[in-house]
């Protein structure tokens, strides 16, 4: 997915930043930038001739890409010594003259070491705007949503499984069937679900159909692409068509007629996926109180794959 507005222009900005400090180095013919040096605390007020000098052979050591500027008015970026702390504590701070934070360090060790380190430091940031520039950059690309599954939200999920159904009742037999779900964005986090099952089960006079079908509510899987596991809640109404004995027949053999019987459901399901952008394999167990003429319990396994529409 592409970047956002805002990423776009910092993005845009910080090449305009690359591309300036290259034509004004060029234009220069010396690249690199011109330092200022300010001291803090009276510690280090003694050290601003050694700490120019160590910055003059620092730069030296890098081929020249900085240097002192004549004056301050001239400087592009400070160079800040703060020794105004306790006396093991001393920082070095760069700078743009704007007033833009490059770095911050905490220098240890002998006075002559820590104005070496710093110096060090300042000969590293020697090319200020391509050091803004690219923080810039990294900054931006790592704030932007990645692409493919955080990036994306899915608003409308088709969901379609295989599913195989037992039940607490003796008289009726485990059946299998498919499994259509639909799930709508209703918010962040909530999908409105409308799914619709059809089993059959049992053979001769012992065969079996039933639906069920309704409206539920759901978190993550299998509607969330990022999610590994969800939970779903579930009502409406299930149908079961069964064969029963009717009326004899004229030569006294008895007769088998479809009964057909409703009730209401509620249904709780626990789902895993594979977590992926696209096509997703999940697998499902539900649990589902049937209001029959005996409250009956009903547990249905599933797996299936789920596919974001848009």
């Amino acid at each position: 997915m592409s970047a956002s507005l805002p990423a776009r222009g910092a993005i845009g900005a910080a090449l305009v930043l690359l591309g300036a400090a290259s034509a004004r180095e060029a234009a220069a013919g010396t690249p690199g930038a011109q330092w200022s040096v300010e001291l803090v605390g009276t510690a280090c007020e003694s050290e601003r001739v050694a700490f120019e000098r160590e910055i003059v052979l620092a730069c030296g050591a890098v081929g020249g890409t900085c240097r002192i500027a004549a004056s301050p008015k001239d400087a592009e970026l400070r160079a800040i010594l703060d020794c105004s702390g306790p006396s093991e504590s001393w920082t070095l701070e760069t700078r743009t003259v704007e007033g833009t934070v490059i770095d911050r360090i905490d220098l240890a060790g002998a006075p002559a070491d820590r104005l070496r380190e710093a110096a060090v430091e300042v000969a590293r940031d020697a090319a200020p705007e391509r050091v803004l520039a690219i923080e810039t950059l990294r900054t931006t690309l790592a704030h932007e949503a990645p692409t493919g599954l955080e990036n994306r939200a899915e608003k409308l999920t088709l969901v379609l499984g295989g599913r195989a159904t037992t039940t607490s009742s003796r008289t009726q037999p485990d059946r299998g069937g498919v499994h259509l779900l639909g799930g709508l964005a209703l918010g962040k986090v909530a999908r409105g679900t409308l799914g619709f099952a059809g089993e059959a089960g049992g053979s001769d006079d012992k065969a079996m159909r039933a639906f069920r079908g309704g409206p539920g509510i759901a978190v993550g899987a299998p509607f969330d692409a990022s999610s590994p596991f969800g939970l779903a809640a579930e009502i409406g109404l299930a149908a079961t068509s069964k064969y029963a004995p009717s009326s004899a027949s004229s030569d006294g053999a008895g007769l088998l007629t479809t009964k057909t019987a409703f009730a209401g459901y509620g249904q709780t399901t626990v789902t895993v996926q594979w977590p992926r952008a696209g096509l997703r394999p999940y697998a499902s167990l539900s649990a589902a109180l049937m209001s029959d003429a005996a409250p009956l319990v009903t547990a249905s396994g599933e797996a299936g794959l789920a596919l974001a529409l848009f």
